[in-house]
């Protein structure tokens, strides 16, 4: 490893395979350490695994793990991805990738970060800062993300395409990487801020946006229905004897 290069994410994977591993993940190379004997198992190869390692599972015992990466300026396009990599533990072997969601918001981070602590003595983002928040749901064995742009990022957008409205709900299954929808909707728009928590009845979920709720069903990922009146900027709301109440600012 080059001389004060320290990795941007770290973690251990136990027993896996009668082995343990130490994975090491730096901005362009992701590396996995034998911890029995000190060797590198793998390394992955430039422009092979590139981005942020944010968080991984375990899958096949250890055998496996899907990895979240945040992946920015990818091909040279602006643009902020999170997208899914499963990899074999002991090989670096990808065994799949699923691009999940994608803003056209990618800051250069190391720099607003420096005037940031220049001026305040805090960083202004986290390196693991997406610039949009996600909610996984457990569905049937599967994961379900709720995209949801917001922190003033940018624009939502397909990730497959780059274009159209990229808020929305992606089922996945982590194991097989089978992606059973994608159901992309505007929920939020550009340089909202924040907005209330989504609530889960049943199989839907209730989200409140920047002027908009929708109402989807977590299952197919279709949209029961959707307000998008000018409903002013939400701050809090709740679901009552099947009735929703919304308090609202201007």
């Amino acid at each position: 490893v080059e001389a004060g290069v320290t990795p941007n994410f770290v973690g251990t994977i136990k027993d896996a395979g009668g082995t343990d591993y130490l994975l090491l993940s730096f901005d362009e190379t992701q590396t996995m350490v034998n911890l029995k004997t000190g060797a590198i198992a793998w390394e992955s190869k430039p422009d092979q695994i590139v981005g942020l390692m944010t968080k991984y599972e375990l899958m096949d015992g250890g055998k496996s793990i899907v990895c979240y990466f945040k992946q920015k300026n990818a091909s040279k396009e602006d643009g902020t991805y999170l997208i899914l990599y499963k990899l074999e533990t002991a090989t670096g072997k990808i065994l799949y990738k699923e691009k999940i969601a994608f803003t056209d918001w990618a800051p250069r981070v190391g720099f607003l970060n420096f005037v940031a602590r220049t001026l305040t003595g805090s960083n202004l983002i986290e390196e693991a800062d997406y610039g949009f928040d996600f909610d996984e749901y457990d569905v049937d064995g599967d994961i379900v993300f709720l995209i949801r742009g917001g922190h003033g990022a940018g624009d939502m957008a397909n990730p497959l395409t780059r274009k159209g409205e990229g808020d929305g709900l992606v089922r996945i299954n982590l194991a097989t990487g089978k992606v059973a929808y994608r159901s992309y909707f505007l929920l939020n728009k550009k340089n909202f801020k924040s907005a209330p928590d989504p609530v889960v009845e049943g199989d839907n979920v209730f989200v409140v946006g920047s002027e908009n709720i929708v109402s989807a069903n977590l299952k197919t990922g279709k949209v029961n229905w959707k307000l998008d009146d000018d409903l002013g900027s939400p701050n809090d709301w709740g679901i009552i004897d099947n009735t929703i109440f919304l308090k609202v600012g201007y």
